[in-house]
């Protein structure tokens, strides 16, 4: 596969000719720019960004261990995000490479995200749950470690119960009834139902791991903190009936933000469009597979120590194909993701679809891993839909989330030798890198170790991305409430379920793209791997393919295309997007 060459200034004044783009991960003359200013501006506007709002388009720095004053972090945000964009604006780019004009744009982007949280979203304002996540997140943030906890480490999640009353008094001071949504206090109610209980038991788990000089401490700031919890909860209750808001964007801010951030190349009735027809051919898709499998035996669920052990399988299995199949380069830093049987309590394993997941673990993690907890096969949450299909068999979701999805992924792009790649993060590359992958394992003929009805399993999770577009979409517009969003995934996605459809749904409503990224970015790369193929006279090296994909780092697809194949077609629109979305 030929890569398109790309001019690159060096250092001081000295011009480099004309180089071909290598696996950027590895070469460090990409750290270098045409503009220092561009890299100085990127690493001061990352520095000032704050960490305590959802990190759609970076890595972000660390929260802290302060209770924050939202309303002046606000504040602060909102004025220094104008003279960030007025220097940004101010740079000229005259005579930059692709690579140094994709940075810009990158960086514009992440501006561009924190106008959205602030200016369109307003959080803290709008969304009473956002107290009630701060405050519990906080909590299960800290419990991370090897036990027996060390004095620092009670310290430290003593010190996150107490900082509950703090972060939640400022809700009353902060939400504005008249933008509130009461669909989205109703649902943080969930997550402080029978909160004392659910405190006073995770306590019982949590003890035992603490030194006994910090025991009291712990019960008293853990009964503190659940008291606290309860009385915001009473508070959201009587106020409901004030709140006024509505908890999607609306058709216009959304289609900015799908452009402006997520560098989306296709408009609104596109997406849809491509939605329905990736559900009609998945559904296809189940139906051939059933046909195929009549007779065969359905898959037998397993216990937890035999999941276990065929998630390890998995592993092995997966991490040899791709080698034989020469698919993708290895690389030392990526190794074996593992399963350890952990236990479950609510909320400590934080707000989201696996709320009560936590572990114990008594030896350190070996470096170079990836390790996940696991509950007992009699639990309720493994008849969850995603629990329940990667314990039949764990390949569903192994390409996806580990190798050489997520995980895999993750590590290289936190490796990448440009500064300003290193940091950004994009959904519409995460996500559409992933789901590319599940399809391609289909198509591949990978060898499931447990049959071929699989692939049933499969076909399914595919047919859930698809679904998500008009899910994504609707919710942002509008056109669902969330319940009736909840009950729109149950109804088109065998074996979905409220547990899973709800914390999706609370999810999506408040990040419009990130449900429509998974097709997108993986219609993004069959677009790149299609011109490719064409370009190398119907021929191409798939594991160049991939490498180079990672090499540009997680950012959007639509600029891995302009840097990869030269093609700039998709650009105009993007260079010029209004700066702020049209009123509504």
């Amino acid at each position: 596969m030929k890569i398109r060459p790309i001019t690159l200034t060096m250092a001081a004044g000295i011009i480099a000719g004309i180089v071909a783009l290598p696996a950027l991960a590895q070469d460090d003359r990409y750290a270098i720019h045409v503009s220092g200013e561009l890299v100085q501006l990127a690493e001061e506007f990352r520095a000032f960004r704050s960490p305590l709002f959802r990190a759609r388009t970076w890595r972000p720095n660390a929260i802290g261990d302060e209770i924050p004053d939202f309303a002046a972090v606000v504040e602060a945000q909102t004025e220094g995000l104008a003279e960030f964009r007025r220097r940004l604006n101010a740079l000229d780019r005259t005579g930059w490479p692709v690579h140094d004009q994709v940075d810009y744009l990158l960086l514009r982007a992440e501006l561009d995200d924190v106008y959205f949280e602030h200016h369109i979203l307003r959080e803290f304002q709008t969304n009473a749950g956002f107290y009630v996540e701060h405050a519990i997140n906080g909590v299960a943030r800290e419990m991370g470690d090897v036990v027996p906890y060390t004095e620092e480490k009670a310290e430290a999640i003593i010190a996150a119960f107490e900082r509950t009353e703090g972060i939640l008094a400022q809700g009353p001071e902060n939400i504005v009834f008249e933008d509130a949504a009461p669909e989205l206090a109703h649902a943080s109610l969930r997550h402080v139902e029978d909160i004392r209980e659910k405190y006073a038991a995770g306590v019982d788990l949590l003890e035992p791991h603490f030194p006994e000089s910090h025991r009291g401490r712990l019960r008293s700031a853990a009964a503190d903190a659940a008291i606290a919890l309860e009385e915001y909860a009473e508070w959201i209750e009587q106020s409901l009936p004030m709140m006024q808001g509505a908890p999607n964007v609306g058709i216009d801010n959304m289609e900015w933000y799908f452009e402006r951030v997520n560098f989306s190349p296709w408009n609104t009735g596109e997406l849809l469009a491509m939605g329905e027809y990736e559900k009609n051919r998945f559904l296809m898709s189940i139906a051939v597979e059933e046909k195929l499998n009549e007779g065969l035996k359905d898959h037998r669920m397993p216990t937890t120590e035999e999941w276990i052990e065929w998630f390890r399988l998995t592993y092995l299995q997966t991490k040899y194909w791709l080698e034989d199949m020469d698919l993708i380069s290895f690389h030392p830093y990526i190794g074996e993701s593992y399963l350890q049987l952990g236990t479950w309590q609510e909320p400590f394993g934080g707000v989201g679809n696996r709320p009560g997941l936590l572990g114990f673990p008594t030896e350190p993690q070996p470096e170079n891993t990836k390790r996940l907890f696991v509950v007992p096969e009699d639990h309720w949450f493994t008849n969850t839909y995603w629990e329940r299909v990667m314990r039949l068999d764990p390949i569903t979701d192994y390409q996806h989330s580990d190798w050489p999805g997520h995980y895999f992924e993750a590590e290289v792009t936190q490796r990448n030798a440009c500064p300003i790649r290193a940091r950004h993060r994009d959904t519409g590359f995460s996500q559409g890198w992933a789901h590319y992958w599940e399809e391609l394992f289909l198509d591949m003929a990978y060898p499931y170790l447990r049959g071929p009805r699989t692939r049933e399993l499969t076909y399914n999770f595919l047919l859930l991305r698809a679904v998500r577009i008009p899910l994504d979409i609707y919710l942002s517009t509008g056109d669902l409430t969330m319940d009736e969003a909840v009950q729109y995934q149950i109804d088109r996605v065998p074996g979905m379920e409220e547990h899973i459809s709800r914390a999706e749904v609370d999810l999506y409503v408040r990040w419009p793209y990130q449900a429509t990224s998974y097709i997108v970015g993986k219609k993004q790369i069959e677009q790149m791997l299609a011109e490719i193929y064409v370009d190398g006279d119907y021929a191409i090296d798939w594991r160049e393919f991939h490498d180079d994909l990672l090499a540009y780092g997680q950012i959007p697809l639509a600029l891995v295309r302009w840097e990869l194949t030269g093609n700039s077609d998709q650009m105009e629109r993007f260079w010029n997007s209004p700066e702020m979305p049209s009123a509504n």
